[in-house]
């Protein structure tokens, strides 16, 4: 298949808007031809303006940024009505492979490779967070969804960031979906969970995740659903990671915990402080952290891999292929109370992704109407509720399917209880507890907030209808009050004889 100039070779992974190919560049002096990855907006979004501008922006910015640690966008174009843009390849795996075949293996990362990896990419962060407009003004570029997925590691020891889809700058000209999951909830700060003013201190916050899984190679924050999630990230709560590895010093810990500081102004300022550090702690304990060294671990983990390119082997990037187990959920620390205090507290915007992401885990009327013998039940939120997906929502990562949470709190639990001897339902554990329904005044004003313009004519309606009555009231006791009124035209029926 051709695209343009390119020839496609295969598919490589599928998003909600695009998918990601492998193809090869045609057409140059002298039979030149290269490898490239290409971005195609997906059929069925061709044609929705909306969608198309995102997708360009996302090329714009990306084309913007020029760095050893920033996957290179190098063309953009357009066939026959669909939109597209090329990058570099990479030949590689990314972060999440790596965990997943250390987790294989019963490993752990060497913390020369961690800090390698890691100031890499706060390197390329870094980059994209100085650019500079054409008059000199601060672009403001957030990356907003910096994960294991998002960061690879090439065959050679390099390390790419890639992905900006979600990134955020000044020249952005289209707006996002409001109350939507953008980017993967377990990787978000608490700013972005509460919906509030989010800048680069926010991705050294999702980079400071990663740096505390490469290190433990377990998942820190994943709860059963979106909400879970997001509620004990808001809550701040994050054990040493050497409470889990024995050779992780205590500067080390420090770095990791300043970096996942609930507050912004408590956590490094700048992706290149968070880099010096990692690399005044690699001279300290004399760490070995180089290119050529990740090579040769990577040489030792997945041995030696051909380019796509020579193999007929398709291997689709899939959420499935996740670095932990049911036996491990993660190591978060469940948040304090019941999901309405946890929103309470932290107070969210009620567009935010955090009370998005209760609003789908309310328990419907049919839900509330169902009775069971034994203990409560967790209704399962209802995947219909969900909003169509925006131009953003362009990784489906972003809808995350997990196993319950912190299984050894509820060990001793009684055995669910079954509805429907079909299908059965999950028990409420003592850590989630849905929210109450809500209160007549708070569904007239969620009415009100959402149909203003309707509300408006009817209090109109209304007060017309109102001053009526008062004056036919007033004219039955004065008629000549009706005749001599500011409503001109014909009188009452009742005095048309006076």
């Amino acid at each position: 298949m051709q695209l343009g100039r390119y020839q496609i070779l295969k598919q490589l992974a599928t998003g909600g808007v695009a998918d990601v190919l492998l193809a090869r560049a045609t057409g140059g002096v002298e039979g030149f031809a290269r490898h490239v990855v290409l971005k195609r907006i997906r059929p069925e979004y061709a044609n929705e303006e909306r969608f198309v501008a995102s997708f360009l922006e996302e090329a714009r910015i990306a084309a913007a940024l020029h760095h050893q640690n920033i996957v290179t966008v190098n063309d953009i174009g357009e066939h026959e009505g669909t939109v597209f843009f090329a990058m570099e390849y990479v030949h590689g795996e990314d972060v999440r492979k790596l965990l997943l075949r250390v987790r294989e293996r019963g490993q752990l990362v060497p913390l020369d490779h961690v800090v390698s990896i890691i100031s890499a990419t706060a390197a390329g962060l870094h980059h994209a967070h100085e650019q500079h407009g054409p008059t000199g003004e601060p672009l403001g570029v957030v990356h907003r969804d910096v994960s294991p997925t998002n960061i690879l590691i090439g065959y050679d020891g390099s390390v790419k960031l890639v992905d900006f889809g979600l990134a955020r700058a000044a020249l952005r000209s289209t707006k996002t979906v409001t109350g939507t999951l953008r980017g993967q909830a377990s990787y978000m700060s608490p700013e972005q969970c509460c919906g509030r003013t989010v800048d680069r201190r926010t991705d050294t916050f999702s980079l400071g995740i990663v740096l505390y899984e490469l290190v433990t190679a377990r998942r820190l924050f994943k709860g059963a659903n979106e909400f879970t999630t997001m509620a004990a990230i808001v809550e701040g709560k994050v054990p040493t990671p050497s409470q889990f590895r024995d050779d992780v010093p205590p500067a080390l810990d420090a770095i990791i915990l300043k970096s996942l500081a609930k507050e912004p102004s408590q956590r490094f300022q700048t992706a290149e402080d968070m880099r010096a550090a990692l690399e005044e702690f690699a001279r300290e304990h004399q760490l070995r952290a180089s290119n050529k060294a990740l090579a040769d671990y990577l040489l030792g983990l997945f041995g030696q891999r051909p380019e796509p390119w020579l193999t007929d082997e398709v291997s689709l990037i899939t959420d499935a292929n996740d670095f932990d187990t049911p036996q491990d959920p993660g190591i978060v620390v469940p948040p304090s109370g019941t999901d309405e205090e946890v929103v309470r507290r932290q107070a969210p915007t009620t567009e935010s992704p955090l009370a998005f992401a209760q609003a789908m885990t309310e328990p419907s009327d049919d839900d509330e109407a169902s009775t069971v013998a034994g203990p409560p039940v967790r209704p399962t939120p209802r995947p219909t509720a969900r909003p169509a997906r925006g131009p953003d929502d362009e990784d489906e990562s972003a809808t995350l399917v997990a196993p319950p949470l912190f299984d050894d709190v509820v060990a001793d639990a009684a055995p669910p209880q079954f509805a429907d001897p079909i299908e059965p339902q999950r028990p409420r554990t003592n850590i989630y507890v849905g929210p109450p329904a809500p209160s007549r005044l708070t569904r007239a004003r969620d009415f009100i907030d959402a149909h203003p313009r309707q509300v408006a004519i009817g209090i109109s309606v209304g007060t017309i209808l109102l001053l009526v009555i008062m004056l036919s009231i007033r004219g039955c006791d004065d008629p000549k009050a009706v005749r001599g009124s500011a409503l001109p035209g014909r009188a009452h029926p009742a005095f048309a004889s006076h």
